[in-house]
């Protein structure tokens, strides 16, 4: 009895090594038959209820991710086609704030190894950087050595320079660079 009890045993820890969790079931099964009231096959077999379940768990929890990223990515693409849209139809206002929405949407971080309280940690770095370019397509000054503001945008959308003055130098040289090239 003892030996087939020690043989099931090793067949099933072998088997438990493995993860090969039908076998190292079906032998502390074995086991508990010759010895019904033995710990160890029992405390084996919970182990293995608990990994099995873990795993679905885990299966599910990975499910639920990729369909909630398909959905953000689904979302993502909707708004950027609006936006270049809005863009194609010379709608600048409409365009930039898709753009801006997409880039609320698609900021990803699972796959970056850093805790969960890091994101809002550096949450203020975020916020300035987005004010400073709110501020720098505003017309602030860029380079306070030189006061000079960065505005090479403006070049393509010039109805976003901070001053009418600026607007007006822009499509008039536009204008007379056309104007040469049709020349």
């Amino acid at each position: 009895l003892n030996e087939k009890y020690t043989a099931a045993i090793t067949k099933a820890d072998a088997a438990l090594k493995t993860k090969d969790y039908d076998a190292a079931k079906a032998g502390y099964n074995e086991a508990l038959g010759f010895k019904p009231a033995e710990a160890y096959p029992k405390t084996k077999l919970a182990e293995i209820d608990k990994a099995i379940a873990d795993a679905a768990a885990k299966d599910a929890a990975e499910k639920a991710r990729l369909a909630k990223e398909k959905e953000l990515n689904e979302k993502y693409a909707a708004v950027i086609a609006k936006a270049d849209a809005a863009l194609g139809a010379k709608d600048y206002s409409s365009a930039k704030a898709a753009y801006n929405e997409a880039l609320g949407l698609y900021l990803d971080v699972s796959r970056i190894r850093f805790g969960k309280d890091f994101v809002e940690a550096i949450k203020p770095k975020f916020d300035k950087a987005f004010a400073d370019l709110e501020a720098l397509e505003k017309g602030a000054i860029a380079n306070p050595d030189e006061k000079r503001m960065v505005g090479h945008y403006w070049l393509r959308a010039p109805h976003l320079a901070p001053t009418p003055e600026i607007t007006r130098e822009i499509t008039t040289t536009l204008s007379e660079i056309k104007t040469f090239t049709d020349r």
